[in-house]
């Protein structure tokens, strides 16, 4: 993955293009539980500097599909839960951060998240903003 970057001569094309083949490497429907975690691999590698969705190619739906399946085969991962809510963040899924939110608190994972996206930057992101009289 790390060849195909941009910052390599790579592209956000490249990227995509090998996540689809390896989640789909076994024929048929793509895996979507690897589908997430490629692309959760691509972001770590980027640092969390750049947003795969909006400015790469991954597409929410089909990670968000893979994020549901993980949690549901390792229900105790914290990990998973954490990255789970990172990423609802990333793609500015409100509904679905606010839905993993309460659970962080007893299950933080501090290695899910990072200097770019932290479980704090993505509470202020999803505050809701009242009307000031």
């Amino acid at each position: 993955m790390r060849v195909l970057m941009p910052r390599w001569r790579g592209s956000y094309e490249d990227e995509n293009r090998f996540v689809n083949e390896m989640s789909t490497r076994w024929g048929g429907a793509p895996d979507l539980i690897l589908y997430a975690r490629l692309y959760w691999m691509y972001s770590s590698l980027e640092f969390d500097e750049i947003n795969i969705f909006t400015d790469g190619a991954a597409d929410w739906k089909l990670m968000k599909k893979g994020f549901s399946s993980m949690v549901a085969r390792y229900p105790h991962s914290d990990l998973v839960l954490n990255g789970f809510a990172k990423f609802a963040c990333i793609a500015a899924d409100k509904e679905q951060f606010a839905q993993l939110r309460p659970a962080l608190d007893k299950r933080l994972s501090a290695s899910a998240w990072s200097d770019k996206v932290s479980l704090t930057s993505c509470d202020v992101k999803f505050e809701s903003k009242a009307p000031v009289h």
